[in-house]
This record gives structure tokens, C-alpha cells and sequence, in this order.
């Protein structure tokens, strides 16, 4: 009895892997077409001046693509979403959220801008000034897509 669970066990398991490896075939879709849209959508984006691009970071699994760019700036918070607010009318991207963001249970100034274009999406993170080390940033913009 024991031995027919463990099999059993073992076979949904193996189930449910080959599912999540399957999945975007099922469906009929290309991840490297998405990230590419993604990034094509960064693109169009005409950054802030005297901002300096830090890095890009891409995250791509099998079922959801991630591209976000991390920038330097030394611009208020104000001088930064106002700039971009213009610059996202201009490209016909609808602003659909702003909110608040806390880092470990604490509003240090950090916000989350959300825009919406057709089924599309891309966010504008405000990064709080209280950083250090080698990881600091102003903001970052990026865009994901899920299956």
C-alpha cells in the first residue's frame, strides 16, 4: 500500500512538471516575442536627462518575462514622476495606479507608479534616498508579462 502511494505521488509530481514545461506551447506563445515587445516598449521611452542608466536586469522563465532598467538620478521624487508623466501621455500610456511603497513595514518615501497601454503594462519605481552601498539607484522602469 505503501509503495503504490509513493508511486502515485511520484507520478503527479512528474505531471505536473511536464505541464509547467509545456505550458507556453499549450498556449501558443513565444517568450523571447514577449520580451522582445517588452523591451521594444522600454524603448520608446525617452529617458529623463541626467539620468544615467545603472544597469537592466531580465528575468525570463518558462511562463512570464521580466526587463526593468535601474537609473541614477539626483532628482526629487516630484521632478522625476512629472517628467515621466509627460513623457508616457506623449506615447499614449494611460496612468492606472500611484501608490505608496514600504520597505520593512515603513514608509520611507518610496512610491510605485503604474501605466497602461492596451493589454500592456509598465511601472516606474521611485527608490526612497536612504541607500548605500553598491546597489543604489534613483528608479527603475520595467514591464512584465505573465501567462
Amino acid at each position: 500500500m505503501f509503495r503504490r502511494v509513493k508511486i502515485v505521488i511520484f507520478l503527479l509530481v512528474l505531471v505536473i512538471l511536464s505541464y509547467e514545461a509545456v505550458k507556453p506551447t499549450l498556449y501558443h506563445v513565444d517568450i523571447a516575442q514577449e520580451e522582445m515587445k517588452i523591451k521594444a516598449d522600454l524603448n520608446e521611452i525617452q529617458i529623463m536627462p541626467g539620468s544615467h542608466l545603472k544597469k537592466m536586469d531580465v528575468m525570463t522563465k518558462s511562463d512570464r518575462t521580466n526587463v526593468e532598467k535601474k537609473f541614477v538620478a539626483f532628482f526629487s521624487y516630484q521632478e522625476i514622476n512629472d517628467y515621466y508623466e509627460n513623457e508616457m501621455k506623449r506615447l499614449g500610456w494611460d496612468k492606472v495606479e500611484e501608490k505608496d511603497i514600504k520597505i520593512w513595514g515603513k514608509d520611507k518615501g518610496s512610491k510605485e507608479i503604474r501605466y497602461r497601454k492596451n493589454d500592456r503594462e509598465i511601472y516606474l519605481y521611485y527608490r526612497a534616498a536612504d541607500q548605500s552601498g553598491d546597489d543604489f539607484w534613483t528608479y527603475a522602469i520595467g514591464a512584465s508579462w505573465k501567462l
